[in-house]
């Protein structure tokens, strides 16, 4: 009896670390089985892969090969193929060329080449002073005080939205479409002011876009705490623009992020100039894609590197870097970036042939991905020389190295995760159509996700 008492315990330990020590698959698969009879993921199709980060071996999957709306998670596609294509040292170029007309008259005609970042307040040598100062003084060096017409090389206002984006999206912040001369994001602010009671119209103060835009607020006041529900309706090449939905009571300066189609607000800047160069100049808008003898080459002005961009692309999310990231792969047309994208990571040995993309941002809800091409764009990423570039730029999300993606019952994350055991994985998590709040459905596939813990 005395052997039994002492290895009873023993037998009880051992027991219990053969259970500790479940293979991962099992407790995944128990989990997602769990979660397909949870009420807000009954509908929906759930998809995983997970990889050992190491041997990139796949240690689970589940319907891991199936098309999926992938949202933001896709971004990490578009990076890895631009870092792939043109490194981490690669920058943006918008040129700044002089044309004498007649005695004393010139025209000042500007190149873009889709810098996302001109004009981008997110660091010092983009602010909008800073450029202008330095073209400023290169027309000052020679000799000219003033400029009759500025001729800008841009398509048509929304000609390069990508199909399938939604008018919802398109006039706000993040909608914003990809340009040859991009200005400020794209983006600019609109400050609104909200009434006591609920229901009561809203106001708009003031904003600082383009001239010549017309708003229309259909806005109303909300319930207290009810946040940021307004959207912005806009149409290319329209002045027109409906601002429709609610913002919380008692604000007096609450403010909202609308999109620009073309160059306008950079000719509105340029004439709003301190020097008084561009007083009296002319916007002459050049749809056509060669540059006919544009004239001298005054002034340069270089992006910051693509690891940069790529480093806000990724943490912040921003689509308009991704779309101009696929005009650059491209050169200049999208369907031959997302051609670009498909040979790059084809060549890496991924099986792309469920991959439907639309945009290289995720927005567009057509776009469809796997778990499993997701996951394995990240295995690729993290055998390449600028792999360190790419992994300090995802954000740090529950703990855990990850992009998230997110649409209206759509909900995604992929990522890298090295937890306190030294093991480290690979990842790919994406729901589509579930039926239940945004941030209590994330905190279930947070949960789910930290079985990789």
């Amino acid at each position: 009896m005395m052997k039994l008492k002492i290895f009873l315990p023993l037998f009880i330990l051992l027991l219990s670390g053969q259970v500790n020590a479940q293979p991962l698959s099992i407790k995944f698969s128990s989990a997602i089985n769990k979660l397909e009879k949870d009420p807000v993921f009954i509908h929906s199709l759930i998809g995983i892969e997970i990889l050992d980060a190491v041997s990139g071996k796949s240690i689970y999957s589940y319907n891991a090969d199936k098309g999926m709306v992938p949202a933001s998670t896709q971004k990490i596609i578009t990076a890895a193929a631009m870092l792939e294509k043109f490194g981490p040292g690669f920058r943006f170029k918008t040129s700044f060329y002089l044309k004498k007309i007649s005695s004393g008259s010139y025209t000042l005609s500007v190149v873009g080449n889709f810098d996302p970042s001109l004009g981008s307040y997110r660091w010092n040598e983009t602010l909008p002073h800073h450029i202008l100062k330095g073209l400023v003084a290169k027309l000052k060096e020679a000799g000219v005080t003033h400029i009759d017409t500025v001729q800008i090389f841009n398509p048509l206002p929304g000609y390069n939205i990508p199909e399938n984006w939604v008018w919802e999206d398109l006039g706000n912040y993040y909608g914003a479409t990809a340009e040859r001369l991009n200005w400020r994001e794209n983006q600019f602010d609109v400050h609104l002011q909200s009434a006591d009671g609920v229901g009561n119209a809203v106001s708009i103060l003031h904003h600082n876009g383009p001239a010549g835009i017309k708003f229309i607020s259909e806005l109303s006041t909300g319930e207290k705490g009810s946040g940021d529900q307004a959207y912005i309706f806009h149409a290319a090449n329209d002045s027109i623009t409906f601002i429709r939905g609610t913002i919380p009571p008692s604000e007096n300066d609450f403010l909202i992020k609308a999109s620009v189609f073309g160059p306008g607000a950079f000719f509105s800047d340029l004439v709003k100039d301190s020097s008084g160069i561009f007083e009296h100049a002319v916007e002459k808008l050049e749809t056509g894609e060669s540059e006919v003898n544009p004239g001298l080459l005054i002034f340069e002005n270089y992006s910051p590197t693509l690891d940069k961009l790529v480093y806000w692309f990724l943490k912040k999310s921003i689509n308009l870097y991704g779309e101009c990231f696929l005009q650059q792969l491209g050169n200049g047309r999208r369907k031959d970036g997302l051609d670009s994208i498909n040979s790059i990571l084809s060549g890496a040995g991924i099986d792309m042939k469920g991959m439907i993309m639309f945009d290289g941002s995720g927005l567009s809800p057509g776009n469809r991905v796997s778990p499993k091409m997701l996951a394995e764009v990240l295995a690729f990423a993290k055998k390449r020389a600028w792999w360190p570039v790419f992994y300090d730029a995802l954000p740090i999300i529950n703990g855990m190295h990850m992009k998230d993606g997110y649409i209206t019952r759509y909900r995604c994350f992929t990522g890298i995760h090295l937890n306190t055991k030294g093991q480290s994985f690979i990842f790919s998590l994406m729901v589509n159509n579930y039926n239940g709040s945004p941030a209590a459905t994330r905190q279930k596939l947070w949960e789910l996700l930290d079985l990789l813990k």
